[in-house]
């Protein structure tokens, strides 16, 4: 296959996507209801930043490995624009590359983590401050860390019965998807740090 017909697949793909994240956000604009518009937000972003994994494999010609230094920023404004959120994001993310899987992998936690932080951490506050990095600690062991300076969540949370879906979802993507790991550390806001090899 010829990297102008995969290119012009990704295309497609990302145009497809596009569509169903319109479809989303048609569907936000004609909801009062709160518990559904959160479900159509969050569905919103997921697809989008699976676009955008599309896009930027097109963009870089690069078809089999993703950079996450070029990756990362583009899904992060996309969340922080889509809640409109009055937060400071300090990124720092090395010059990683993974494949299209963990790639989307990576990009769900991220998203469900950094919108669970803007929608519940700074509750009557515009000052909140969201840190996110990524970086290789040893070998191919990778480490993504995001850390919030808001209220924190309940200090006796146990990762073997966690409630809420949200930590579900990115418990079970970290240790199903990754075969990594997750710790929750609670000071002066919440602490989340996930570690899981590359090549898993």
């Amino acid at each position: 296959m010829t990297d102008h017909l995969i290119s012009d697949i990704y295309h497609r793909f990302k145009n497809h996507l596009s569509i169903l994240v319109s479809l989303f956000q048609l569907q936000s604009r004609r909801t009062d209801n709160e518990q559904l518009l959160d479900i159509l937000t969050i569905s919103q972003l997921r697809t989008l930043c699976i676009a955008i994994i599309y896009e930027t494999a097109q963009k870089s010609k690069n078809y089999t490995e993703i950079s996450l230094k070029e990756y990362i920023p583009k899904i992060i404004k996309a969340i922080i624009v889509t809640y409109n959120a009055k937060v400071k994001t300090l990124i720092n993310v090395e010059d990683i590359y993974l494949d299209f899987d963990k790639t989307v992998t990576v990009a769900l936690i991220i998203t469900e983590l950094i919108s669970n932080i803007i929608k519940h951490a700074f509750p009557k506050r515009s000052d909140g401050t969201i840190s996110l990095t990524i970086r290789i600690i040893k070998n191919e062991d990778i480490e993504l860390s995001i850390k919030d300076n808001g209220i924190g969540i309940p200090k006796n949370i146990n990762l073997k019965d966690i409630k809420t879906l949200g930590l579900n979802l990115v418990k079970d993507l970290t240790e199903q998807q990754l075969e990594g790991s997750l710790d929750i550390k609670i000071a002066n806001g919440t602490y989340f740090i996930i570690k899981f090899n590359k090549q898993n």
